[in-house]
């Protein structure tokens, strides 16, 4: 269902409550709601709809509307669809009731925009600071318009990076998953006392830090991206070490894998173990490995792509069990 026929949708539901709506495409829809229905319009969406939460974020919107303005954001993943329900508050008190009781998952990014924008989420059951420091003067949002700030996004300036640059830049984020998860499985072997697969998966891991290095000159935080690019090529003799430490890497690695899926130990330790199934990652806004061990068939490089992702094959694994067990088999 496209962008188009979910407005109809909700138009039919909330009537005059949808005060307007944009829809720049069939991938995504703002849809301004009445503050009276937000919260209903979020829950429509969340829990009848089955649409999965995303993020909500707050703005100081003063220098263009002379209002403050709060998006609850959620995806139908299926559709390729993103939808937002924006609503507009007043500049001398803005309040929004809070759906963090229907949208759990809701509960960091409303302190979020407290915090930093000073939109008190009416109604949130732990309306404390999130990321504030202790010390921090009451009043002070560094998010609102009149606290200096120099952060720019990329997008901001809408330019649109060569397709080299998408493929460099998507491996380097390929680079950064491979690595990602075998420190990841390395760390569970050794919480659960498998030193075994611990040292293997870092062994095996540490080459992939040098690719990042030999590109970047950091194995974290590489710096690789600029506006409208990226800061370093990829040479034709890294290519070539490239297709060979991978090659080395997926064969050693399989060969772990094998083991491990037949180690009756471990399994007895990671069976059953701290269950977050798909009821949970919905309520919760699981999202990744964790989530794809749930059952849930979900990835934003497939679902939502960036980079060159819409243009390159891939296969999202997923598993069901829901425990620590399904978590490692979906990184391995």
């Amino acid at each position: 269902m496209g962008a188009r026929e979910k407005l109809g949708q909700l138009k039919e539901r909330f009537g005059a409550g949808i005060v307007r709506a944009d829809v720049p495409g069939e991938g995504r829809l703002f849809v301004y709601a009445d503050l009276s229905v937000v919260k209903a319009v979020c829950r429509h969406l969340f829990r009848e709809l089955d649409a999965r939460y995303v993020v909500s974020i707050g703005a100081d919107d003063r220098p263009y509307s002379g209002q403050f303005m709060v998006a609850h954001n959620f995806a139908f993943d299926r559709d390729h669809l993103l939808v937002s329900v924006l609503a507009m508050l007043p500049a001398e008190a803005p309040r929004i009731e809070s759906i963090s009781d229907v949208v759990p998952a809701a509960n960091w990014a409303e302190r979020e925009f407290r915090d930093l924008v000073g939109i008190e989420p009416v109604g949130h059951q732990h309306p404390r600071r999130l990321i504030l420091p202790d010390g921090w003067p009451e009043g002070v949002h560094p998010l609102r318009k009149e606290v200096a700030w120099n952060l720019s996004p990329e997008e901001a300036v809408a330019v649109r990076p060569p397709p080299r640059a998408e493929y460099i830049r998507t491996i380097m984020l390929e680079l950064e998953r491979l690595h990602s998860h075998l420190l990841w499985v390395g760390l569970a072997g050794h919480i659960v006392g498998f030193d075994t697969l611990f040292m293997q998966s870092f062994r095996i891991r540490e080459p992939v830090m040098w690719l990042a290095e030999k590109i970047s000159g950091n194995r974290k935080t590489y710096s690789l991206c600029v506006i409208g690019g990226v800061r370093w090529d990829i040479t034709p003799e890294l290519k070539a070490e490239f297709v060979g430490v991978l090659a080395r890497l997926e064969a050693e690695w399989r060969a772990v894998v094998a083991a491990v899926q037949r180690d009756r130990n471990l399994q007895a330790r990671t069976r059953g173990v701290g269950v977050a199934d798909r009821a949970l990652a919905k309520e919760m806004g699981l999202l990744g490995p964790v989530a794809r061990a749930a059952g849930v068939n979900l990835d934003c490089r497939r679902d939502h792509p960036y980079a060159a992702y819409a243009r390159v094959e891939f296969d999202v694994i997923t598993a069901e069990g829901a425990d620590v067990w399904s978590r490692v088999v979906v990184r391995m």
